[in-house]
């Protein structure tokens, strides 16, 4: 372990000082980050003079890339396995030791529950084993939105941002440090999730995730209109996001035109076409929630691009032009600090103490919460103008695809979109039953069939859990 000895830890406990970190001119609060919401465990110290004294990401890739995509109980497990010497060699690199840090910082979430327990669990025994810590509990979306002003003290609040990674997309105006107001969310997929299934549907390398591999056969390409893949929610007038609809799209294509994966110079265009496609629908969304700042926040000055899908260059591009025509100043993070890393987390703690914010008082009552809200008002900023995906919303679906596969509607895009429905709706059994049938009738389906993988896979976790 990264802590001293036993002897010593009790010297510290009994004479209950605080050992804090000078720097030469300046007193300076150094905070140890712990990021572990996903796939990537992240770790880093970071002074709240805005220099990074140390980080490291451990990224699980060669676990994950067999499978295609995260599964939760492996990437746990490994972030079990490596965090501890992790912090030691973060903390090393740094030359810092555990008394001198003022405060650990950790993402409570939004993310993987068991991931997060981890990185929860290994910051409490740090503030337990040396009480002279204070601990700061801090939303995953918020390190992504608050890590630019790390390298750049002119951003101040409130200031717009869009976060874009595998698991969110959402459209934040950040008026202060814990003060967010979320414009728009997607209904559906992430940005992220919705390039690497079509990643997936290209048979394209899937290491690290698809949104590399998609950029890379993008920039030999050409964006067309030959494939048709339409910008969603055009006549939506608010600041969601909707993928679903676009991978479906973009998967059906694939499907129906086989020459796609053939035919290196289609297969490249094709990428162009849906990376343009995704840059256009941010864009749009952007550009509305731009035009409502001005209205309700006329002193917002900045847009923040941040989270993992704001590497790509193309999206980069696209919105710089955006952000030229709205007369806001854009800033997004260096690659390094876009994707999952401990420094947002740190920097977010720091922001969170500077604000005044109290620390944790209670350790034994702090949860991980898989899906912290940003803003937990959820105002509706656009009245009447939302796609709703409600339960209500999808048992009024669910009641009207039932009827169509009673009226003699044979489609697989049908039997799968009940299925699917049914499954959110926590009916598995009834789900499993629509996706055989199904099945039945399209035995060759690709999509029914990894449903029914999923549905047997979930059936049988419930089945365990609470027989």
């Amino acid at each position: 372990m990264f802590l001293r000895k036993s002897a010593s830890l009790r010297v510290w406990v009994i004479a209950g000082r605080r050992c804090t970190h000078f720097i030469p001119g300046r007193r300076s609060t150094l905070v140890l980050g712990i990021e572990s919401s996903c796939d990537d465990t992240g770790i880093a110290v970071v002074s709240s003079d805005r220099r990074i004294l140390a980080q490291e990401v451990v990224h699980q890739d060669e676990i994950h890339e067999k499978f295609e995509g995260v599964v939760p109980a492996l990437a746990a497990r490994a972030h079990s396995e490596r965090i501890d010497s992790c912090i030691s060699r973060v903390l090393n690199a740094a030359n810092v030791t555990l008394d001198m840090l003022d405060c650990v910082s950790v993402t409570r979430g939004p993310g993987l529950a068991g991931c997060l327990d981890v990185g929860l669990r290994s910051a409490k025994s740090l503030v337990q084993r040396l009480p002279s810590l204070s601990l700061v509990a801090v939303n995953h979306m918020e390190g992504h939105a608050l890590v630019p002003r790390l390298s750049d003290p002119d951003i101040t609040f409130p200031f717009l941002a869009l976060l874009i990674s595998g698991g969110h997309t959402q459209l934040v105006v950040c008026k202060n440090v814990g003060d967010y107001a979320l414009l728009g969310d997607s209904l559906d997929d992430a940005v992220g999730e919705c390039i690497d299934k079509v990643a997936r549907a290209l048979r394209l390398q899937f290491r690290g995730g698809g949104g590399k591999s998609i950029e890379s056969l993008a920039t030999r390409g050409i964006a067309s209109d030959e494939f048709k893949i339409r910008v969603p929610l055009q006549r939506t007038r608010n600041c969601d996001f909707s993928f679903s609809g676009l991978k479906t799209a973009c998967l059906t294509l694939i499907d129906n035109d086989p020459e796609i994966l053939s035919d290196d110079s289609r297969k490249a265009n094709f990428a162009a076409s849906f990376q343009n496609t995704i840059a256009l629908h941010l864009s749009d969304r952007v550009a509305r929630a731009a035009q409502w700042c001005r209205l309700n926040y006329p002193n917002v000055r900045h847009l923040i691009v941040s989270g993992g899908v704001a590497c790509n260059l193309t999206i980069r591009s696209t919105l710089s032009k955006l952000a030229e025509r709205e007369g806001l100043i854009l800033k997004i993070p260096p690659p390094h600090l876009c994707t999952d890393n401990g420094v947002m987390i740190a920097w977010a703690g720091i922001e969170h103490l500077q604000a005044g914010k109290a620390p944790v008082q209670d350790l034994d009552t702090l949860r991980f919460v898989p899906r912290l809200a940003l803003d937990p008002s959820r105002t509706d900023y656009f009245p009447g103008s939302h796609v709703t995906h409600s339960s209500s919303h999808r048992e009024t679906t669910v009641a009207s695809s039932k009827a169509a596969v009673a009226a003699g509607d044979q489609r697989a895009g049908l039997y799968f979109s009940l299925a699917r429905d049914l499954s959110r709706l926590q009916r598995y059994d009834e789900a499993l039953a629509y996706c055989i049938e199904g099945l039945t009738i399209h035995p060759g389906n690709r999509y029914l069939f990894q449903m029914r993988q999923k549905l047997e896979k979930k059936i049988e976790v419930f089945n365990k859990r609470y027989s």
